[in-house]
């Protein structure tokens, strides 16, 4: 049975969450990437909902969740701080957090502030540091940020029209590319993205991404005690391989697990390879 609905978190923001129990089982918390959605790990929760608790909630700003009254909560210690809302209102003590992209730095804020809670960790081609620094093997996407940020400020309503207005075939195509391996992931599914992205207003996402991009996880990763499974994708361009190692020397409670042919979505490519990593993970601990 799924019980769905809404908490209302530090700064009364309404958070959504969808909570399947599975008595006396480990909950696993699932955490996406910004701008996605809970869809972004249907695999995961398709194939560990039989055997564990599964717990989805919507960043603010996302999807069924509000939007703050105050931008500036756009951030990942504002989403760390609804999972513990949520967390509370479900009377979880004890939780798996399990992270992709963004999700993972959202997951190390959240083990910061409540390390008590935290049995365990996955990370799944998610960085700790800026993205910006490391996206595309270059600092260079910086720029292209800043840009995007000062054309907003300068024209926000044409910004906004100009970014819901983006053809769905090119955006799927660009997407596509930089984001997935085409040749493994479901073009449905990326397809969901694309207009799941489209759909997320564009200053909430350069408010998000402009926190995200101040965030360094480094130390709280030196200070993990708790078992770690960190995934990479081979071919991940937005969360280069290169990261995920320096991760992994980081976390020294860690296990690395390199997805062959993976993108940045990993758990779309090989799902079943992926699933049954972190079944082998869970089961050790």
């Amino acid at each position: 049975m799924v019980d769905t609905g809404f908490v209302e978190s530090y700064d009364k923001t309404k958070i959504y969450y969808s909570f399947q129990s599975n008595k006396n089982s480990q909950v696993l918390a699932f955490s996406y990437g910004v701008t996605c959605g809970m869809y972004h790990l249907k695999y995961q929760d398709a194939y560990f909902k039989k055997t564990y608790s599964i717990l989805q909630y919507d960043y603010r700003g996302h999807n069924n969740s509000g939007l703050p009254e105050n931008l500036e909560n756009l951030s990942v210690e504002g989403s760390a701080y609804d999972l513990k809302a949520v967390l509370d209102k479900l009377g979880i003590k004890k939780v798996v957090l399990l992270g992709h992209s963004m999700g993972v730095a959202v997951n190390l804020k959240f083990y910061e502030l409540f390390p008590e809670y935290v049995e365990a960790m996955v990370f799944i081609c998610g960085g700790i540091t800026n993205p910006f620094d490391i996206m595309f093997y270059t600092d260079t996407t910086k720029v292209v940020f800043e840009f995007l940020k000062m054309a907003y400020l300068k024209w926000p309503y044409e910004s906004e029209s100009i970014w819901k207005n983006i053809p769905t075939s090119l955006a799927h195509n660009f997407i596509s590319l930089v984001g997935h391996n085409r040749m493994l992931a479901q073009k449905n599914d990326i397809l969901i993205y694309v207009e799941g992205i489209k759909s997320h207003p564009l200053k909430m996402i350069l408010h998000f991404l402009q926190d995200y991009s101040k965030f360094n996880g480094e130390e709280i990763c030196k200070k993990i005690t708790c078992p770690v499974l960190i995934i990479g994708g081979q071919y991940d361009i937005i969360t280069p391989l290169k990261h995920i190692h320096h991760i992994h020397k980081l976390v020294k409670t860690s296990e690395l697990f390199v997805v062959p042919q993976g993108s940045h979505v990993s758990q779309w490519d090989m799902p079943e390879v992926i699933n049954l990593r972190i079944e082998k993970f869970l089961k050790a601990i």
